[in-house]
C-alpha cells in the first residue's frame, strides 16, 4: 500500500539538526506522482529531456563513437514511443528502492498497461540530485541491477539541476541527463491545461516548492534581473576584496590556510564560490588529544548547493564558517567532549546526518556546504564559530587575554544572502 502524500512529504521533514533537502524532494515528486495523475506527464517529461540530450551528444560525438551515439539516441526514441502507445496506464512509485547489489535507488516508476490489455511494462530507475555529486560508482551498479527486472522497457535517469549536473561518462551513455528545469516547465504547464480542481491545486503547489528549490525558471527577464546583471561585475569585485581581507586576517591571527580554491596559476581565487581550509588549532599549537581530526573553513557559496540549508535563502550567496569532521574518528563522539559539545549547541552549532558518502576531503572539493564530512554533517553561524575556537578542545592552550579572536566575523555573521 502506497504511503499517504503527507506520510511522504513529512518522512524527511526539516529539522533544528538538518534539512535532507534532496531526500524530501524525491519524497514530495514521488507524492506528487501518485496524487496528482502526474506519472505519464512526468515519465514523458524524462523522456523527451533524454532523447535531446541523445541527439545533442550524437551531434558533438568523435568520429570513432558516433555509432555507440546513433544507437543510444534510437533506443530512447523507441522508449519515448513506447510511451506514448500506453493509455492510461496503471502507476507504481517507490523511494529508495533497494536493488540486487544493496544499493538504493531514489525513485522508481513503474508504469504497466491497464487490466484487461496486452502490453509491455516500462521502468525507471530515477538517481535525484539537488546540489550533491554522484556518490562512487552507483550508476553502474544500478545499470547491472536493473537487467534483472522484467519489464520489457527499463532506463536509469539522473535527474539534476541544470548549473549542478553531475558529469558522465562514456561508460554512463546509456543513462539520459535530464534537467529539473525541464520536469518544473511540463508541470506548471500541466497545472494550467488540467480542468480537475484537485490535480490543478497540487500540480501548482509542486511548481511553487520546485521553484523555491531554484529548480525552476523565470518565466520572463524581469527589470530586477537585468539590474542585478548590470551590477554583477561591481558585486563580484566588491567580494573578491571581502574575502582577500578575510583570508589575510585570519592568516595572520590564527594559522596559514592549507586547501582553497585557485587559479590555474595557482593563486586564490577570491570571488563567488572562494572558500578555504585550516587548521583546526592556532599557529604554534597542537591538537588537544580528544580532537579526532579536521578542519575549520570558511568561503562565499552558492545557496543552491547546500543541501542542509535550514534557512530558507536560497537563490543567493552566503558567506559561511564551519568545521569538517572524519567520520570515523569524530571528536564529537568522545565522551569527555560532551561538555564542550553542549555548549558549542548553544552557540548555535548543529549537525546531522547525511545520505552521502565518500572522503571528507572529495565532499569539500565539490563546494558544498562547509561542516560537509563522509558521513555526518554540521553547520556553524561565523558567530557562532567565534565563541567556538576560543573554547574548543583542538588546542592544548586557551588564547591569551587580549589575543585577537578567529576573524570570520570581519566578513559575515551569520549565514546571511548578499543583498
Amino acid at each position: 500500500m502506497a504511503p499517504s502524500l503527507f506520510r511522504r512529504v513529512t518522512r524527511y521533514r526539516v529539522s533544528p539538526t538538518q534539512n535532507p533537502l534532496e531526500n524530501r524532494l524525491t519524497e514530495v515528486t514521488a507524492a506528487v506522482l501518485e496524487n496528482a495523475d502526474f506519472a505519464a506527464d512526468f515519465a514523458s517529461a524524462l523522456l523527451n529531456a533524454g532523447c535531446e540530450d541523445a541527439d545533442r551528444r550524437l551531434k558533438m560525438a568523435p568520429p570513432d563513437q558516433v555509432d555507440e551515439h546513433k544507437a543510444e539516441a534510437e533506443r530512447r526514441h523507441e522508449l519515448r514511443t513506447a510511451l506514448a502507445a500506453m493509455s492510461t496506464p496503471r502507476v507504481r512509485v517507490r523511494t529508495q528502492v533497494p536493488t540486487t547489489s544493496k544499493h538504493f535507488v531514489d525513485l522508481e516508476l513503474l508504469l504497466r498497461p491497464p487490466l484487461g490489455t496486452i502490453g509491455d511494462d516500462m521502468l525507471f530507475w530515477v538517481e535525484v540530485k539537488h546540489g550533491a555529486d554522484l556518490s562512487g560508482d552507483q550508476l553502474d551498479f544500478y545499470l547491472v541491477d536493473i537487467e534483472s527486472s522484467d519489464a520489457a522497457h527499463k532506463a536509469v535517469i539522473l535527474l539534476a539541476p541544470r548549473d549542478t549536473m553531475p558529469a558522465v561518462g562514456r561508460e554512463h551513455l546509456s543513462v539520459p541527463r535530464v534537467e529539473w528545469q525541464s520536469v518544473s516547465r511540463v508541470a506548471a504547464a500541466s497545472a494550467k491545461e488540467t480542468l480537475v480542481t484537485e490535480r490543478a491545486w497540487l500540480l501548482r503547489q509542486y511548481s511553487a516548492y520546485l521553484k523555491e528549490e531554484g529548480l525552476m525558471d523565470p518565466e520572463a527577464l524581469t527589470a530586477a534581473h537585468a539590474l542585478a546583471l548590470l551590477e554583477h561585475d561591481a558585486a563580484a569585485a566588491a567580494v573578491a576584496g571581502i574575502c582577500e581581507q578575510g583570508d589575510a586576517y585570519v592568516q595572520k591571527h590564527w594559522s596559514d590556510r592549507g586547501s582553497f580554491q585557485q587559479t590555474r596559476k595557482g593563486d586564490p581565487r577570491y570571488g563567488l564560490g572562494y572558500w578555504a581550509n585550516y587548521s583546526p588549532y592556532r599557529r604554534g599549537d597542537t591538537a588537544a588529544e580528544r580532537w579526532g581530526g579536521g578542519w575549520f573553513e570558511w568561503g562565499l557559496r552558492d545557496t543552491a548547493g547546500m543541501e542542509y540549508l535550514t534557512e530558507e535563502k536560497r537563490g543567493s550567496f552566503a558567506f559561511t564558517a564551519g568545521v569538517t569532521l572524519h567520520a570515523k574518528s569524530n571528536p564529537a563522539r568522545v565522551e569527555a567532549n560532551q561538555q564542550w559539545l553542549s555548549e558549542r549547541r548553544a552557540d548555535g552549532l548543529t549537525s546531522g546526518t547525511a545520505a552521502t558518502t565518500g572522503s571528507a576531503s572529495r565532499a569539500t572539493r565539490t563546494s558544498s556546504l562547509p561542516l560537509r564530512r563522509s558521513k555526518s554533517k554540521g553547520r556553524l553561524s561565523a558567530s557562532g564559530l567565534l565563541r567556538a575556537l576560543r573554547r574548543s578542545p583542538t588546542t592544548r592552550r586557551r588564547p591569551e587575554a587580549g589575543r585577537p579572536r578567529m576573524p570570520i566575523s570581519v566578513v559575515a555573521t551569520s549565514l546571511t544572502p548578499i543583498p
